[in-house]
């Protein structure tokens, strides 16, 4: 996957790959203290830079914490090469009359931390592994995703969590992608983040009418905020509280979701057609006739693997004409990736055909062929059912010639 199309949290991924069965009430069970929380455990580190914040937004965090709270204690958990970071955030004057509610916990085991937080607690912080174990514990979380982050991905694996992600255009990025200057970070307010806590501290849920008053329209435009919730799979969800217009990437990753749920389980979500953004119907307008390419290419894919089987299968097989159909698909498969650059949305397709075909089965040309021919029936099934999908969200081909037109004629 070169993108964030990727539909299914990770834990959800690996259940399916090593047989898991679940239903959509393996994670519903539990409850969330309803008490209000004295306690707040904050991881504000991560592996790369790219995925945290400067130590100056997370002491803005903590002071503004502390101070419209007297009650609340802050712990500060990390590793020993966290130190240095550690003491940049707290050295600030700033912090100086809180600093016996602020308990650091660098270096500590894990089995240390986690044994001691408990449903009195708030954890706080970036993607990491702490998140995921007080999952475990039904712990409610605010996860600040920046950088490499794939929300959909990797929030943690528990109903009613909230994760905070930014909508800059290219989040998120690769770890090899190189960046100067961190505009992820600083479209994510270090102020969102604090009225989200405040809120999640004293209700355990998020009133967004209320967030819509205490945060800027300015600072909120800048943002996604989700909840994470599920399907009727029992698959992990996350649910943007802020616009419930989908937008394209979002729309394909339910198709996606669909799609390979079936293919690879013989499961259907259960998903409603969604109410889209005018960005979306735009992104999305050009698709259809996408589809109809990737599935005609496919098609050709099918026809001269079909020729060679057919080939093979002569009492006196021509040679020649084997390695000329095999040139043909090795144009197919450059016209694939040709297709996708236009047409990132139809990425994930393509790239599970290359993997599927570099781990052909087979162990002569004919068995390498026919599994060839399977991969292209892959290609072809799915972008028919792409296309189906996006007839019932109305987006047809004939309308994009209509709207070409009224353009035109403007």
């Amino acid at each position: 996957m070169r993108g964030n199309l990727n539909p299914f949290n990770l834990v959800d991924l690996f259940a399916a790959i090593v047989g898991v069965k679940k239903n959509n009430t393996h994670l519903s069970n539990k409850e969330f203290s309803k008490e209000v929380k004295n306690k707040v455990l904050i991881h504000p580190f991560a592996s790369l830079d790219k995925k945290k914040w400067a130590e100056s937004k997370w002491t803005e965090v903590v002071y503004n914490l502390l101070k419209s709270n007297e009650e609340l204690t802050i712990y500060i958990a990390g590793s020993n090469g966290d130190t240095e970071s550690y003491e940049k955030m707290t050295a600030s004057p700033i912090l100086s009359k809180f600093k016996d509610r602020i308990v650091p916990l660098l270096g500590k085991k894990l089995t240390e931390v986690y044994d001691l937080v408990d449903e009195n607690f708030l954890f706080i912080g970036h993607d990491s592994m702490l998140s995921h174990l007080f999952s475990f514990k039904n712990i409610k979380s605010l996860t600040i995703s920046l950088g490499t982050v794939r929300v959909q991905e990797t929030a943690p694996y528990s109903l009613n969590n909230y994760v905070l992600s930014p909508k800059t255009n290219c989040y998120p990025c690769f770890p090899d992608t190189k960046c100067s200057y961190f505009q992820c970070h600083a479209d994510v307010p270090f102020h969102t983040a604090i009225a989200m806590a405040k809120q999640l501290l004293t209700s355990n849920s998020l009133n967004m009418e209320k967030l819509r008053k205490d945060v800027t329209d300015f600072n909120l435009n800048s943002v996604d905020i989700y909840k994470t919730t599920t399907n009727n799979l029992g698959q992990l969800l996350l649910k943007n509280l802020l616009d419930e217009n989908k937008s394209a990437k979002e729309v394909f990753r339910d198709f996606y979701n669909v799609i390979w749920s079936y293919s690879f389980s013989e499961i259907e979500p259960t998903i409603n057609l969604p109410k889209l953004s005018k960005n979306a119907v735009e992104a999305l307008s050009m698709m259809p006739g996408a589809a109809e390419n990737l599935y005609e290419l496919a098609e050709f894919g099918k026809k001269y693997s079909r020729f060679i089987l057919e080939e093979i299968s002569n009492n006196s097989p021509n040679i020649q004409s084997i390695k000329n159909y095999s040139v043909k698909i090795d144009e197919i498969d450059r016209l694939l990736d040709v297709l996708i650059t236009s047409y990132p949305l139809l990425s994930p397709i393509v790239d599970y055909a290359k993997v599927a075909k570099s781990n052909l089965s087979g162990t002569n040309i004919v068995e390498l062929t026919e599994s060839a021919f399977y991969v292209y029936q892959e290609i072809s099934t799915s972008s028919s059912i792409i296309y189906d999908f996006l007839g019932k969200l109305n987006i047809k081909k004939d309308n994009v010639k209509k709207q070409t037109s009224s353009r035109t004629d403007a």
